[in-house]
């Protein structure tokens, strides 16, 4: 038996509409974001950073500051937002190595 071909694929993800999913996770991360444990907020960017792919992150930092704006107010935005915005940054110019076995 021969092994299978492994072929490299470039990580090419673009921005993407939303979909009825992504809208529906959405919902649950603003009622996340809005869930403070002695006066911190940390679930929000916690299941922003589970959920959302980085095709989609725009929606849940948009999401995400709205719930924290509705809940804290401006002074708390910023730190949860850069925790938010840094995660993104991250994903998105990783090198990581896609690796896609051919059968």
């Amino acid at each position: 038996m021969s092994q299978p071909a492994v072929k490299r694929q470039r990580n090419t993800e673009m921005l993407r509409a939303p979909s009825v999913r992504d809208v529906g996770m959405s919902m649950l991360l603003l009622l996340a974001g809005r869930a403070s444990v002695l006066g911190l907020f940390p679930f929000g960017v916690a299941f922003f950073a589970s959920c959302f792919d980085k095709s989609i992150a725009y929606l849940g930092i948009t999401v995400l500051s709205i719930a924290l704006m509705t809940s804290a107010g401006s002074a708390v935005l910023t730190k949860y937002l850069v925790a938010a915005l840094l995660f993104w940054i991250y994903t998105r110019f990783r090198n990581k190595e896609n690796l896609v076995l051919d059968a």
